[in-house]
């Protein structure tokens, strides 16, 4: 399991997510990319794994996708 991008306080973790790539702390401060804009992009450009030995064998889009919180 990842760690969540974010602490309950709003803090960046500065962690890489394996999948998209985004780092908070990083991505959207740094770049004012917001992990929704990030996000979108992502998407746009098929969603591809930043690390593929990461990925799990059974990783389905949408279902990570609809996995999604909001703080």
């Amino acid at each position: 399991m990842n760690k969540p991008q974010y602490l309950e306080s709003g803090a960046p973790n500065f962690n890489v997510c394996p999948c998209c790539g985004f780092q908070s702390g990083y991505d959207d401060l740094v770049h004012g990319k917001s992990v929704d804009t990030y996000r979108a992009m992502w998407l746009k450009e098929g969603a591809p794994w930043l690390n593929e030995k990461k990925k799990p064998v059974d990783w389905n889009l949408d279902k990570q996708l609809m996995n999604i919180t909001k703080l």
